[in-house]
Parts: structure tokens; sequence; C-alpha cells
């Protein structure tokens, strides 16, 4: 039986993915809490913080994303529906959408799976820790000078 139900709660919810050290989101947590409390407007954004590049490559590979995008366009579906209707193996769609459950991209309950993400953002910076490079080059410049 091929369970398919076209059920989504937001249509237009937003998740970011994004590299960073415990110690990057510990800042965050930090100034968000000091803005709180000093009455400043917090607008959070819903984020899934990976602790390294190939991490995170892994969790959207090519695969993977397919599935997102197929599992959005469901709204809730078995695996073996879900396998059936993208045409794969039953066996690699259920090691992709665990790896998927496993990094907070689908949802699985009583074994009817889900994505509530309309959107995937990847935040890609080009240096893993702006004080970092700061600091490095504040070193390189003591040296030349």
């Amino acid at each position: 039986m091929n369970r398919i139900k076209n059920k989504r709660a937001n249509k237009n919810k937003t998740v970011y993915l994004k590299v960073a050290t415990n110690k990057q989101v510990a800042k965050e947590v930090i100034k968000i809490c000091h803005d709180a409390q000093a009455g400043k407007k917090i607008r959070l954004k819903e984020t899934l913080t990976f602790s390294d590049w190939n991490t995170l490559l892994k969790a959207i590979a090519s695969g993977r994303y397919a599935l997102l995008k197929e599992i959005y366009k469901l709204g809730q579906c078995s695996i073996r529906a879900l396998s059936q209707h993208v045409k794969r193996d039953y066996r690699n769609v259920h090691r992709d959408v665990k790896i998927l459950e496993k990094y907070g991209l689908i949802d699985n309950k009583d074994n009817n799976i889900s994505t509530q993400w309309a959107n995937i953002v990847v935040e890609l910076p080009l240096v893993s820790n702006p004080d970092d490079l700061n600091f490095k080059h504040k070193i390189k410049h003591k040296r030349v000078s």
C-alpha cells in the first residue's frame, strides 16, 4: 500500500544550514540572550549547524537533495512509497531518509516522512572564523613591520 498524503503545515518555511564551531554557536546564543535582556526585538531563524563542510555536504548530497524535493512535493509518505515514486531501490532510499532525518531535514512520525522546509539556505563563508583571520592578519602584519 502506497501511503502518500499531501499535507504541509507551512509551505514557506526556511532552514539555514551553516558550519560553525561550538564556540561560535555559544557566542551567537549569548548575544541573543543579551539582546533579549536589553529589550531588543529578536528575530530568530531556524538554523541547522554542522561541525564541518564534509558533514553538511553529506547531508545534502545530490541524491538526498532530490529526495527532499520529492518529499516536499508529496507532503507525507512512507519510505516505500517514496522509493517507488522516485524509482530507486528501497534500501538506498531508506539509508538516505535516515541520514536526512539524523540531520533534522525531515521528520518521521509513525513511518510517515515529511519535511517542513520549503527553502534551504546554505551559508557559505570563505573564512571559517573571521576572528581567526583578523588575528592571523595582525600577527602577519607585525612580523612584516
